[in-house]
C-alpha cells in the first residue's frame, strides 16, 4: 500500500499491476476507495530497467556499477557549483550527490521526489 502523502502529480507508480501516471483523481483514489485506504496502488521499486528508462547511465563506482544522471540546480552557498552529479547504487538503495552519501530510496516515486526537490523538474521517462 501506498500513501497519497508520498506522491506528486506525475508520480509513476503501480495500479492493478500495470504503471499509472498520478493525477489528482489518483491522489483521492488511493485516500480512500469506498470508507478504507485503498490497497490497489503500489509503488514501483526501483530496478535497473526503471533508471534507464529515466536516462541514468551506467558508471564504475567504489561499490562496482551505479546509474548517475548529471542535474543542474541553483547554486548555494551550501551546494556551491551548479552541475551536480546523481549516482544511485545497483540495489537501487544508495543514493549519492557528487560521491556523498544521501540516503536510501525503494521506490521509484521517491527519486522522482528527490529530483525535483533538487532541481524544481520533473524527471522524466527518455525511453
Amino acid at each position: 500500500m501506498i500513501k497519497a502523502t508520498e506522491l506528486r502529480i506525475g508520480n509513476k507508480i503501480k495500479f492493478m499491476g500495470s504503471t499509472l501516471t498520478v493525477s489528482p483523481k489518483t491522489i483521492s483514489n488511493i485516500c480512500y476507495t469506498l470508507g478504507e485506504p485503498s490497497q490497489l496502488y503500489e509503488p514501483i521499486p526501483i530496478t535497473k530497467d526503471w533508471l534507464l528508462k529515466f536516462g541514468l547511465v551506467t558508471q564504475n563506482r567504489f561499490f562496482g556499477v551505479g546509474y548517475k544522471i548529471t542535474m543542474e540546480i541553483e547554486p548555494s552557498y551550501i551546494l556551491g557549483e551548479s552541475s551536480r552529479e546523481l549516482t544511485v547504487s545497483p540495489d537501487g538503495e544508495k543514493y549519492f550527490l557528487d560521491g556523498n552519501y544521501l540516503m536510501r530510496l525503494k521506490y521509484i516515486h521517491q527519486l522522482q521526489n528527490l529530483y525535483f526537490a533538487l532541481t524544481g523538474e520533473e524527471l522524466k521517462l527518455i525511453k
